[in-house]
């Protein structure tokens, strides 16, 4: 291909590649919506796996019950990002020395 000539072939937008097709079509037959069971964490509808330590004998079980704060605020975070972009940090330049200039002033300085 020359350069400055339009791209040809390839993977149309949009398509999703054959590991993405795979997964969505295993999570399909398996009944699977990873972000439904999220939701469902987030206002305590589903029950998920615990661990603790037994008092008695001392030993760490795993049993099934309603999600922990901690469980639920992860999930939020987790679908958060499905709706809300991820913010990033902005430089504010200040090349006129507007701010300083701003400051001496203010405190009476030259």
């Amino acid at each position: 291909m020359k350069k400055g000539e339009a791209k040809t072939g390839g993977r149309q937008k949009g398509t999703p590649n054959k590991r993405t097709s795979a997964i969505e079509a295993m999570l399909k037959r398996k009944g699977c919506d990873p972000l439904e069971f999220l939701a469902d964490v987030v206002v305590g509808k589903t029950k998920v796996p615990l661990t603790h330590i037994t008092s008695k004998t001392g030993k760490l079980v795993t049993i099934k019950g309603l999600p922990t704060l901690d469980q639920r605020l992860s999930a939020a975070r987790e679908l958060a990002q499905y709706i809300a972009p991820k913010r990033k940090a902005i430089e504010i330049g200040d090349p006129d020395n507007v701010l300083e200039i701003l400051i001496k002033t203010a405190k009476g300085e030259k």
